[in-house]
């Protein structure tokens, strides 16, 4: 049974850090090793001549720091409106609402291509990339974009392991 258990938690560890690592992996490898037929899994040369060139071309701070501010103002915002009919949930539910709403709006795309004119967000200078056909300036705006999610989901983890059983337990 617990062969079993851990097995399943291995799958499970690799279907979420297998993608990570392959977005990771693509935006510090030459071009060489990754626009081949059979890429290998492991790199064996790693360049961060791409996270350079896009880090210095001034695209991608004002759409990271732009994120950050609606994705942490729209869950304030929320917090603020269920933080007084939440109280019987206390902490974690809140931090668990929180960081829902604050990963809705971060990841929000649709929207976003509407009503931002000017400005873009971090899921559309990502799309800006992919739609010039850049897969590997790609590949580092999804890894950067993905970094703020991991930090505040690993800041949380406390909170998210209190009340993912919650309504299980009477």
């Amino acid at each position: 049974m617990k062969a079993g258990r851990g097995l399943f938690l291995i799958v499970l560890i690799l279907g979420a850090a297998g993608p990570l690592y392959l977005l990771l992996k693509v935006s510090v490898s030459p071009p060489a090793e990754v626009m081949t037929p059979h890429p290998l899994l492991l790199p064996h040369a790693v360049t961060w001549r791409f996270w350079e060139r896009v880090l210095a071309s001034g695209q991608i701070a004002a759409p990271l720091w732009k994120s950050l501010g609606v994705a942490s103002g729209v869950a304030l915002l929320a917090l603020a409106f269920a933080g007084p009919a939440a109280y019987s949930l206390a902490l974690p539910g809140l931090a668990v609402c929180g960081l829902l709403v604050w990963l809705l709006s971060w990841e929000e795309f649709t929207l976003a291509t509407y009503l931002t004119l000017g400005a873009k967000t971090m899921p559309l200078q990502v799309y800006y990339y992919l739609y010039q056909g850049n897969w590997l300036d790609t590949a580092m705006a999804a890894t950067l974009m993905t970094l703020p999610v991991l930090v505040l989901s690993a800041f949380l983890q406390r909170y998210l392991r209190e009340t993912s059983l919650a309504g299980v337990m009477r």
